[in-house]
Parts: structure tokens; C-alpha cells; sequence
């Protein structure tokens, strides 16, 4: 080929060498990102793990299998309700979900027993599927769905599902982080029932607390009415006290109105005298008529006599 004939042609040779070069490096060159794991086989033996960056490999001898290394969010049973029954044998339905990713330490393990992502959640909904029924089996209705918040156990169950489940997730090289409750419910069929019997729960709780209300009630009337029989009774004791002291006074009055019987008819005349005259009335009254004869010059004379 002449010197002329490759000058014409240069530019496509040019072409073919880059393309050729391209295609070499691309057989020969391999980039791990910073959200994947991999693992370098030779002859289809794994040799190493890989590291994010670039790399060299030597086709048809050397392999790269990659797989994303971010956290995955999987609904159990690709997000079905399946029907489960509690302890006291009361059947509800449930969904879970789990997030999962593969285990730093557990690489060669998940290439060699899973591989794929749809293989690995297959073999999670079958490790979901034993241990989703014998956890809810532990607990009763009430531990699932009940008014007080501090009486339920969900997070209690999700914690008991978790923990075989991680250790046998890790086995396979799967490293489960979390389970939870997604949905809570009940099969159409006994869903009235269930309204029902809640229904009976609330009104027995209701009856008792109404019930404790009245017991309280009559416990503070009784102590009242005891409280007030005890003042009473202490009352009476006093009056008592009062009235013997009195009747003690009088008794001594008595006496001495014995041994002067004009001035006792005297002091009673006045103390009504004084009774009627408390109210600032006007009264017309006939001095003749005892008190108010008291009031007379007459008697007044009769008193000044007797002085002498």
C-alpha cells in the first residue's frame, strides 16, 4: 500500500485502533461503585472481594459478580394479609415487612446460596412464613388490639419474629435490620364478632367501674354520716352538761326565791317587762295589769315603805 493510500486512509484506521482499544480496556477493566458489593472469581473460584474503584481482570479468566449493597425494603409475601391465630385461638390477619441487605461479612455466602434479589426474598417470605405464625401463637387477642396503649405487645412480637429470623437471614448471607407490623385485622367472617365481643368488654368495664363509683359513694356517705352522729352525739353531751349547770343555777335561785317571794315576783315581772319592751314598738297598756303596774307610783310608794 502506498505512502498515499494511507494518508487517504489514516482516519479509519485511526477509528478502528480506539474502538478496538475501548473494547479491550472494557474486557480487561472493571468499576465497583460505592453501593455495591463484589466478589473476583478466576476459573469461576472466588479469590477476593472487591473494594469500590476500578480494577483490572483478565477476560474469560477472571469474573466480577456484583450485587447493590443498599438497604431493601420487602413486604412479606409480596405484601399479602395472611391469617394467623393467637394463643386463646382467635384468628386475625397480618402483614409484615422487613428491610434487609447483604452481609458485609456474609458476601461470598449470599452469592453462593442466593445470588439474585428475587431468590432472596423468596427464601425470606419462606423464613417469614415459619416464624410469623409460631410468634403471633404466643400471645393473646389482647396482647394485638386493646384500648390501652400500655397493654399492647407489638413491639415485643416484632423483636421475638426478628431474632430467628436474623440468624437464619445470616446463614445466607442476608442481614435482616428490622421486622414490622404493617397491618392488623380480621377475616370478614368474624369481624362482627369481634365488634361484639369488645362491644361486652367495654359495657363489663363500664358496669364495673360504675360499679366501684358506687361503692366509693356509699363509703364517703357512711363516713359523713358517721362523722355527723359523732358531732351530734357530742352535741347532746354538751346541751346535757349545759342544762344540768343550769338546772344546778336554778335550783340555787330557787332558794333564794323561797326566802324572799316578793322579790322573785318582783325580777320576773321586770325581766317581761323587758321582753316587751326589746322591739321599739308602741305600746298602750293598763298600769294595773302586772308588768307594767311595775311602773306605778303606787307600787313605787310601797317599795320606798318597805326600805324604811
Amino acid at each position: 500500500m502506498s505512502i498515499d493510500k494511507m494518508k487517504e486512509h489514516w482516519p479509519v484506521i485511526t477509528l478502528i485502533f480506539v474502538i478496538t482499544l475501548v473494547l479491550l480496556l472494557t474486557l480487561v477493566r472493571y468499576q465497583i461503585e460505592e453501593n455495591e458489593y463484589a466478589v473476583i472469581k478466576r476459573f469461576g473460584k472466588v479469590v477476593d472481594t472487591a473494594k469500590p474503584g476500578p480494577g483490572w481482570q483478565l477476560p474469560f479468566v477472571t469474573d466480577v459478580w456484583r450485587h447493590d449493597n443498599r438497604i431493601h425494603v420487602f413486604s412479606g409475601n409480596k405484601g399479602e394479609m395472611e391469617e394467623v391465630f393467637t394463643k386463646d385461638r382467635r384468628n386475625i390477619v397480618v402483614s409484615v415487612f422487613l428491610t434487609w441487605k447483604i452481609d458485609e461479612e456474609g458476601i461470598v455466602l449470599f452469592m453462593n446460596n442466593v445470588g439474585t434479589e428475587e431468590l432472596a426474598e423468596e427464601k425470606l417470605t419462606a423464613l417469614l412464613s415459619d416464624v410469623r405464625g409460631a410468634t403471633f401463637g404466643q400471645y393473646v387477642f389482647k396482647d394485638l388490639i386493646n384500648t390501652s396503649k400500655d397493654a399492647l405487645k407489638l413491639s415485643q412480637i416484632e423483636a421475638d419474629m426478628l431474632k430467628p429470623i436474623k440468624a437464619n437471614a445470616k446463614a445466607i448471607g442476608i442481614d435482616v435490620q428490622k421486622i414490622g407490623i404493617a397491618h392488623l385485622g380480621f377475616p370478614i367472617t368474624v369481624t362482627q364478632k369481634v365488634f361484639e365481643r369488645m362491644n361486652a368488654e367495654r359495657e363489663a368495664e363500664s358496669k364495673d367501674i360504675i360499679s366501684q363509683g358506687e361503692a366509693k359513694a356509699q363509703e364517703i356517705i357512711a363516713d359523713a354520716n358517721r362523722v355527723r352522729d359523732q358531732k351530734l352525739s357530742n352535741a347532746r353531751k354538751e346541751a346535757e352538761a349545759i342544762k344540768a349547770e343550769g338546772d344546778t343555777d336554778a335550783a340555787e335561785s330557787y332558794d333564794v326565791f323561797k326566802k324572799n317571794p316578793s322579790l322573785a315576783i318582783f325580777l320576773m315581772r321586770l325581766q317581761l317587762a323587758e321582753e316587751a319592751f326589746k322591739k321599739r314598738d308602741t305600746v298602750i297598756m293598763d298600769t294595773r295589769t302586772p308588768p307594767f303596774n311595775l311602773f306605778t307610783e303606787e307600787y313605787l310608794n310601797q317599795l320606798e315603805k318597805k326600805k324604811k
